[in-house]
């Protein structure tokens, strides 16, 4: 188990139900708890009833665009300190720079490998050291 994960509280928002299976149980084996939804309308009323550690965000989920997402929780007092990384098979550079630009704090391209997910994890939540990224 990674300590840096033992006891966070996650929440998966993407519309595959397979990507929300796959995340939550990296992040169980790890000791971490993850909450997943499929449906993005339901991630505000979510973080009104929990507190969440980090948000794990599809970036294209019809009918709601996962960077309007982000830009809501980036402008609401109650969520804009939580983390939120991108997860999404979108790798251009201007795609990238949009979501770090809206408040990302990371970004994990699909598909991954339990143990890069787990390394971009780290990166973004480990207090020794900060996201970046080189576009």
């Amino acid at each position: 188990m990674l300590p840096f994960l033992r006891d966070r509280n996650f929440l998966i928002i993407d519309d595959e139900q397979a990507t929300v299976d796959i995340v939550r149980e990296v992040l169980h084996r790890e000791g971490a708890r993850a909450v997943g939804i499929t449906n993005p309308e339901k991630g505000f009323g979510m973080m009104a009833k929990e507190k969440f550690d980090a948000v794990i965000l599809d970036r294209y989920m019809p009918p709601v665009d996962g960077h309007d997402i982000l830009t809501q929780l980036k402008k609401n007092s109650n969520t804009k300190d939580i983390p939120v990384v991108m997860l999404t098979s979108e790798n251009k550079s201007p795609e990238i720079r949009q979501s770090i630009e809206l408040g990302a704090s990371g970004y994990i391209v699909k598909p991954f490998t339990p143990r890069s997910f787990l390394l971009q994890i780290e990166k973004i939540l480990s207090p020794r050291e900060g996201f970046e990224v080189d576009i």
